[in-house]
């Protein structure tokens, strides 16, 4: 119960950031187009404002119910959510890019109108959230699956070249065999599929 309320709460600071990160960079961008700020026009700025009130939208509700909650399920809802998710932490990452590029733009071409403390405010906020995520990332999904690889042929090492010198003495038994070594690989791969799953239910809770 102690670990849960901890989660709940943690998720709701990283959350809040993420909804003033958001709210600058709205803002922002309304102001640069208010004022006609000619130098900051950019291919972008179309895509950074409208996913910007989207993801705040989105984080407000996160807020509201806690993404842990709705992750526990293990049915419809649960596989709902856990994919919408996702997919939203994976263009919210672009969009992570996509605005550091752009207040780097700014930044590069000495944009005078576009001075101002949310800018740099946005890129370091930006730069910061997008390593996390790539940390989490990382280490959630990637390392394990890698973890998991390396483990499977240390141990199976010794095995395997005992059946590769077997299956040079007798061709005819190797050829027998194929087809449970074929399902032997058909579940190894059905595993890694079931670990990435878990690691993006888990990623969905840490967030």
């Amino acid at each position: 119960m102690k670990d849960n309320m901890y989660t709940l709460f943690a998720n709701f600071l990283i959350n809040l950031f993420i909804f003033v990160l958001l709210g600058f960079t709205y803002t922002y961008v309304l102001k640069l187009e208010k004022i006609g700020c000619e130098c900051a026009k950019h291919p972008n700025v179309d895509f950074i404002k409208k996913f910007s009130m989207f993801a705040l939208v989105f984080i407000v509700i996160l807020m509201l119910v806690p993404p842990v909650l709705l992750s526990e399920y293990n049915g419809f809802v649960g596989s709902v959510y856990t994919l919408l998710a996702f997919i939203f932490w994976i263009v919210f990452a672009v969009y992570l890019f996509i605005v550091m590029n752009y207040t780097r733009y700014l930044i590069s071409e000495k944009c005078k109108c576009s001075e101002d403390m949310r800018r740099e405010l946005i890129l370091i906020g930006t730069s910061i959230e997008l390593i996390v995520l790539l940390l989490a990332v990382l280490n959630i999904i990637l390392l394990p699956i890698i973890a998991s690889s390396i483990n499977v042929i240390f141990n199976n090492a010794s095995d395997v070249k005992s059946k590769f010198k077997n299956n040079l003495k007798n061709p005819v038994s190797a050829v027998k065999n194929i087809p449970s070594q074929l399902k032997k690989t058909g579940k190894l791969i059905k595993n890694i599929g079931s670990n990435t799953k878990e690691g993006f239910r888990k990623l969905s809770k840490k967030r």
